[in-house]
Formats: structure tokens, sequence, C-alpha cells
């Protein structure tokens, strides 16, 4: 007789898995709307914000490829509920704390189920669905960002006028032990017994594929622009065009759900075998003029609106590309982790720079306008990566 566990389709699976991921996001985005409660209550600057922002992702520049390297002895179902303790532990101790070393400690908790997540995920998918089907089930996966990050936003102007920023905090905490529930319940148990051991074979295959250097650091560029857009935004749009906190969140929330179908979309169209260096290719040749509309002092509110529709659209071509690619590099299923492990941890670097960087250049210059100039950098740099790494990359991918 069949267990419960064993009784989901791949969409099921898939979808089970894009809401543990979506706790990540969910935790990733809440610190937007509630910046101006947490600069108000801990006087907090701008800079620091931006340093609260990039902690979040910190310790997974360091562990990405060793926690990818020893998935199989850990097993995946096992590091997704060990994520999702991680993720409500890192909200309720923010809540109980009463410093900012204690909110930067347990973003950096929350951080660390992220990355976990991160690298179950797509082992789990790739385990359990249909290979013919890949490109169609990591297009949903790809989507785990933007519904969490629409979630946490939508929820802020409802809890935080009476709650502050620790009703944010204790939802999404309630949330990720939710999720661990669902998912010990329903995600297929490991095959093999707990073993805290990295398996250094599949850690030195994983090194010397440096092709997933160059796939981490394009996706590091879209995590930049994905997450200078969604961080800053709503305090952008309440601080400097002054409309206000559900505006804010309301325009940040349409950003991640546009962002979601997108990444549906990118996945169909890989199953249907368009290029993921020519859909890579779309969001940084549109994103520079993109953010200098979104970003100008001088550009009227409908312009801006038509804009971050582009940038939610544009923004979602690169997640599902970067998971194909990696999962049709790995010799064997066993090396999923690994990889995908690598290249997340290098992909992380976006999100540790960005936020940092645009808070930096905010204060320094003066004006929300050059943000515009962190983003255009970054995307006229990754062009030049696709057409000389992965472009080559894709053709003999796609050819095999």
């Amino acid at each position: 007789m069949k267990t419960p566990e064993h009784t989901l389709s791949g969409y099921q699976l898939t979808w089970l898995v894009v809401g543990c991921g979506a706790i990540g996001g969910m935790n990733l985005a809440k610190l937007g709307p509630a910046m101006s409660q947490l600069i108000s209550d801990y006087e907090l600057s701008l800079t620091v914000v931006g340093l609260l922002a990039s902690i979040f992702t910190l310790i997974s520049v360091f562990i990405g490829v060793f926690i990818g390297s020893s998935m199989q002895n850990l097993g995946p179902k096992r590091l997704i509920l060990t994520a999702m303790v991680c993720a409500g532990a890192g909200s309720l101790i923010a809540v109980l704390g009463d410093s900012v070393l204690i909110l930067m400690a347990a973003r950096a908790l929350e951080g660390i189920a992220l990355i976990l997540t991160m690298i179950a995920g797509p082992t789990l998918i790739v385990m359990y669905t249909n290979p013919a089907h890949r490109g169609k089930y990591l297009g949903v996966w790809g989507g785990f960002m933007p519904i969490g990050n629409s979630t946490g936003i939508l929820a802020a102007p409802v809890l935080l006028p009476d709650y502050g920023w620790q009703g944010l905090w204790i939802m999404s905490g309630v949330l990720a032990l939710c999720m661990g529930i669902a998912a010990s319940r329903w995600i297929p148990n490991d095959p093999k017994p707990l073993i805290a051991r990295i398996d250094r074979t599949l850690l030195m295959d994983a090194v010397n594929t440096h092709a997933l250097v160059a796939i981490g650091l394009v996706f590091a560029s879209h995590s930049l622009v994905f997450q200078i857009i969604l961080q800053f935004v709503p305090l952008y749009t309440e601080t400097s065009l002054g409309l206000g906190l559900v505006m804010g969140t309301v325009a940040a929330a349409a950003f991640c759900i546009l962002n979601f179908f997108g990444n549906v979309l990118t996945g169909r169209l890989i199953h249907r075998g368009f290029s993921p260096h020519l859909l890579m290719s779309g969001t940084y040749l549109v994103m520079p003029v993109i953010a200098a509309i979104l970003f100008s002092p001088d550009a009227g509110i409908t312009a801006k609106a038509l804009a971050l529709v582009v940038a939610a659209l544009m923004t979602s071509l690169t997640p599902p590309s970067a998971f194909y690619l990696v999962s049709r590099m790995t010799p064997t299923p066993r090396h999923t982790a690994a990889f995908n492990g690598y290249m997340l941890q290098v992909q992380s670097l976006g999100i540790l720079i960005g936020p940092l960087a645009t808070a930096w250049a905010v204060e320094r210059f003066g004006g929300w306008q050059y943000t515009s100039y962190v983003i255009g950098i970054s995307c006229l740099l990754t062009l030049v990566l696709i057409y000389a790494v992965i472009r080559p990359l894709t053709l003999h991918i796609m050819e095999a």
C-alpha cells in the first residue's frame, strides 16, 4: 500500500517545494516595507539598512558548494526541514531580541534557510519529476522567490499599522513552521541514512567545473538587479514619490507577481527549445534603460509604472535558464546538488552587493537616480560574460 508521501504528481511535488522556497523569498522581501519602522525604532542610516539586506546572504557566499557536496549524505528532505526550522527560529528570535545585532544574527539565520532551500529544492525536483518536462518544472521552481516576495510585501500594509514590523516577522515564522510540517508529511523520505560528511569527489567536480562560476555570476547580476528593485522600491515610493506605504507595497507586490508568471513562461520557452543564453541576454540589454526611467527624478508616474512592469518580466528570464543549464551540465544525478550549490554560492554575491552598493550610491551622491548606475554597470559586465562564456556553453548543451 502506498503512503501519502509517494502519491504526489510532478507538479504537486514541485509546488510543495516552491512553497518551502517561498518562505525564503518572504523573509528576504519583508525588510523592504518595514524599512521605515526599523529606521525609526533603531535610528538606522540607509547604509545600515543596506547591510541588514545584504547580511541575509553573507553566509551563503561561503557554504553553498559544501552543502551541495554533502547533499547525498545529508538528504534533500532533511535539508528542507532544517531550512524551515532555521527560518522559523530566525524570525522569532528577531522579535524577541532588542538590538540591531540580534536582528542581524536573525537575518543571517534566515539567510542560511534560504540557501539550504535553494540547493535542496531543485535537487528534489530533478529526483522526482520526468526529465522530459524538466524545463517546465524548473520554470515553476524559478518562481519561488517572487511568490514569497509578493506574500511578504502584500502582508505589510495589513500588519504594519497595528502590529509593527514584528507582526511581519511573526507571520513568516509561523508560515515557515507550517511548511515544515507539510514537507515532513508529503516530500518522499531521503533514501539514505544521515551521514555528516562531504563527498570530496562531488566537491572537486563542482569546483573544477568553471562554467558554474560564469552561470553563477550571471545569476548574481540578476539577483543584484532584482533585489535592488525589490528592497528599495517601497522606501523609494514612500519617501521620494510621496505615494505612501500602501502604494509602495502594491508596486513591489505587482512586480513580484508579474515576475512569477514570467518565470513560468521562461520555463515553457526553454521547453520549446529557446536558447537560455538569448533569454538571459534580454534582461541585461533592457534593464539599464528601465532602471534609468524607474529611478529618474524627471520621469512621470505612468512611465515609472510601465518601467516596473517591463522590469518584472525581463528579470524573470535568468533563474529558469540558469537552473536548466546546470541541470544539463551535471554528469550524473548525484552531482545536481553540488553543482547547484556552487552556482548559488556565486549567485549570492548579487544579493550581498546589490543593496549595499545602492545604499552607498544614494547616500554618497544624494539621489535615487544613481541606483541606475549600479544596475547599468552590472548589466554591461554581464552581457560581456554571456557572449564570451555562456553562449558557447549553451550551444554545446543544446546540440548534445
